[in-house]
């Protein structure tokens, strides 16, 4: 009797086949080509301005047979420490890449919020002012600070 308790006969050209070690057969070597597959990790350490356009970053990996130049995107928004399993990049083997983001200095990333601090005289929180101000993407702003703004408002 097969696993769950049914039994399969199959006749092909007059031959008995049982169904049940071809379907092993099948899955097994399905499973062990699956356990062959090698892992290798790598970090890939990039910048908050990469992960705010996405990018397209080349890595050199040391396979057991050889060295390996590879493109992997790096996806826009990605957070610091994400893990991500790039499949079929490696003959029989899969990379998972650590992507590290590193300090920016104008700009500190909050989930998916990106806050910038500018220092501002209490003349100018009192009056009211403008300055000039350049976002991640590169664009030119001009930001207006009301009259009467209190101290760490945002």
């Amino acid at each position: 009797m097969g696993p769950g308790g049914f039994f399969f006969n199959m006749y092909v050209n007059g031959a008995g086949v049982d169904i049940n070690d071809m379907l092993s057969q099948m899955f097994g070597q399905m499973n062990n080509v699956r356990q062959q597959r090698q892992v290798y990790r790598t970090r890939v350490t990039v910048t908050l301005e990469n992960v705010y356009t996405g990018t397209t970053q080349v890595l050199r990996i040391q396979t057991d047979q050889e060295t390996k130049l590879i493109n992997i995107d790096v996806p826009q928004g990605i957070h610091n420490g994400t893990q991500i399993r790039y499949d079929n990049l490696l003959p029989r083997a899969s990379l998972l890449v650590e992507f590290i983001i590193m300090p920016n200095l104008k700009f500190e990333r909050r989930d998916n919020d990106l806050i910038s601090y500018h220092s501002i005289s209490v003349l100018d929180l009192i009056a009211g002012t403008e300055f000039p101000f350049t976002t991640i993407s590169g664009k030119n702003i001009q930001v207006k600070v009301k009259p009467k703004t209190q101290p760490y408002m945002q």
